[in-house]
């Protein structure tokens, strides 16, 4: 799939119906590594729709000019969350890099954000 934002498209993978959980996978790595990893846990647990964007500039999602510090990277993210997790609260997950953009997010877009893992 592939979400649209400002300036990039960034692709992703989602499984499973429920609250949103955004899994942000490490780096060098793309969603595939991030899905191996949580899949296996999900299979006996509902309630949950698993977001697996690949990064700007990983996998199938290319880099873009708009992003040319964090703060821009963050920023193209809560678009994503905005654009692919629906209205409501929502749950997010980092691997490595991925866990980076976490901490920093609170308010975590228009909805904000519930839990981290």
């Amino acid at each position: 799939m592939q979400a649209r934002l400002d300036g990039i498209s960034i692709h992703y993978a989602a499984r499973g119906r429920g609250r949103p959980l955004l899994m942000l996978h490490g780096s060098p790595s793309d969603h595939s590594r991030a899905m191996a990893h949580l899949e296996p846990t999900f299979q006996s647990r509902g309630g949950w729709r698993r977001i697996y964007p690949d990064l700007p500039g990983h996998g199938r999602t290319p880099g873009s000019t708009r992003i040319r510090n964090m703060d821009d990277y963050l920023e193209v993210l809560l678009e994503f969350v905005d654009a692919t997790a629906g209205p409501g609260p929502f749950c997010l997950g980092g691997i490595s890099f991925g866990a980076y953009f976490a901490p920093p997010s609170p308010g975590g877009g228009a909805r904000g954000w519930k839990g981290y893992c």
